[in-house]
């Protein structure tokens, strides 16, 4: 189950193009690390909490999830 979210989680982000997108993830996976650190959520920003909740709640509809090979396919004419 471990494994299948953090492949899931790397195929999502190998599939970002955007540097703005990117730097967003990078920013709230460091507000995750630094609060698991010091166990402070209040640390973070509203809206990185926000995004960090909305993004949860999308991860758990399965019908907003599409495989690895669904996004290599969906994204093939930029790589």
């Amino acid at each position: 189950m471990v494994a299948e979210l953090k492949s899931k989680i790397i195929n999502h982000i190998q599939s970002v193009e955007n540097e703005a997108t990117l730097e967003m993830y990078y920013q709230i996976i460091q507000a995750i690390v630094n609060a698991d650190e010091s166990n402070n959520w209040s640390a973070l920003s509203e809206y990185h909490k926000a995004e960090i909740l909305a993004s949860h709640q999308q991860s758990q509809k399965s019908d907003l999830l599409i495989s690895h090979e669904e996004a290599k396919q969906k994204l093939k004419r930029w790589l």
